[in-house]
């Protein structure tokens, strides 16, 4: 999968629970937890932030950990989002404020191959027909 500028969904928290260990949400059933003792995947989850390109995640996950290669640091987005806590930023679309809560939580059931957006075409469509 290529990734653009990939981030943890706004929807989860990002939160420590001690040194070697991290959460991404909060709900029962839908948190991922991470132990993490070189604070690797905690750095990778820092930069998917959905400011950064993958380019800039994959330098600077190198600067601090060198003996990283991009394939590992790709192999982490990817089991991120195999967890379901990524997708792709898509700074170029826009939904009317109406249906940003049906966007975050229907994103809940999307990685990052999908596109959170389409649930406002379907309720779009929903709304018209009603």
């Amino acid at each position: 999968m290529t990734y653009l500028i990939p981030r943890i969904k706004p929807i989860y928290p990002l939160y420590r629970l001690n040194s070697d260990v991290f959460r991404i949400g909060a709900q029962l059933g839908i948190t991922t937890e991470i132990e993490d003792e070189e604070n690797q995947f905690w750095t990778l989850a820092n930069l998917l932030n959905g400011k950064n390109q993958l380019d800039n995640i994959l330098f600077g996950m190198r600067q601090k950990y060198p003996d990283l290669t991009n394939q590992d640091i790709l192999d982490g987005i990817t089991l991120l989002n195999d967890e379901g806590v990524v997708e792709e930023s898509l700074p170029n679309k826009t939904a009317n404020d109406r249906y940003i809560p049906n966007i975050n939580y229907f994103s809940r059931f999307i990685d990052a191959h999908g596109d959170r957006f389409q649930v406002l075409k379907c309720q779009i469509k929903l709304d018209k027909s009603s």
